[in-house]
């Protein structure tokens, strides 16, 4: 995916959601109040992490918000159905997740549903995971590794919690077997996790030194060749955590894998911020209009 900028073409090309019936989406209003207040709760909840502006969280925090304006905003969706989403679009680049034809009233929907999809998770599906739009996959692989992680920070906490030169750790795969570990299926909730496993891990390790004496093992979630003991897999948590905290958009994580998912996950956020606040002027000025 290339970068986006944020200012806005006089004549950029049209685009489309790619396969946006595999998203469910309720191309009429729909009275989903019980869905907005769990959500309104695990986005007060994320709030409560402090982080930087430009890092990921705070990036992702911003594009709920906007939605959320937009959704309060937009009270008569059909008012945008004869206006095409070019005019909503930043003047550079092109979306790899867009295409041909859209016009606000899907972009309104579309957007919507990805803010309920980011706060709620996605729940089970009946359909075949080569049907789901690539979006969706990256924030279903991104929860899928933050969960790995947490988990990851509560064996070390829980593994050392006793440590000694001579500890012998239990095995990371009796411990994810037993472990009473909920995973989050939304991306809202698995950031909230992972920050608060690592803190919690932090919190609990007064000597990490003394994890250069425990290597990693094979069934550990793999790292970089670097990543060799349970001190390396210490530092790497806590830098992660501080990265989508703290870092910028061009934010550089210390884990491959999620560096690539979240890097695309960002400019994505960062463009359709600009376009649902775009849309939310652009209805005010068609109502006053009419």
């Amino acid at each position: 995916m290339t970068s986006r900028s944020e200012g806005l073409g006089s004549q950029p090309e049209i685009f489309e959601f790619k396969d946006i019936n595999s998203l469910n989406l309720p191309f009429a209003p729909v009275d989903d109040s019980q869905a907005l207040s769990k959500r309104g709760t695990q986005m007060e909840s994320l709030w409560s992490i402090k982080s930087v502006e430009n890092s990921f969280v705070a990036v992702l925090e911003q594009f709920l918000k906007t939605v959320d304006l937009m959704d309060n905003t937009v009270l008569i969706p059909m008012k945008l159905i004869d206006l095409p989403v070019k005019d909503l679009m930043p003047s550079t680049g092109t979306d790899s997740y867009l295409q041909n034809n859209m016009n606000m009233r899907a972009f309104y929907f579309m957007v919507k549903a990805l803010g309920i999809k980011l706060s709620l998770g996605h729940g089970s599906s009946s359909e075949n995971e080569a049907n789901n739009v690539p979006l969706e996959r990256e924030i279903q692989d991104s929860c899928h590794r933050l969960n790995q992680l947490a988990l990851l920070a509560r064996y070390i906490r829980n593994a050392t919690q006793n440590l000694s030169p001579n500890h012998v750790l239990p095995s990371f795969q009796d411990f994810e077997s037993e472990a009473m570990f909920h995973s989050e299926n939304c991306l809202l909730g698995a950031l909230k996790k992972f920050n608060d496993e690592v803190e919690s891990l932090e919190k609990a390790v007064l000597f990490p030194c003394l994890l250069r004496d425990h290597s990693v093992s094979e069934q550990m979630p793999q790292f970089g060749e670097g990543t060799k003991t349970l001190y390396d897999v210490f530092l790497l948590l806590k830098k992660l955590r501080t990265e989508l905290l703290s870092g910028s958009r061009n934010f550089e994580l210390p884990d491959p894998k999620l560096q690539q998912k979240l890097s695309e996950l960002i400019q994505t956020f960062l463009e359709y911020t600009t376009m649902a606040r775009n849309l939310t002027a652009r209805y005010e000025e068609e109502v006053r209009c009419t």
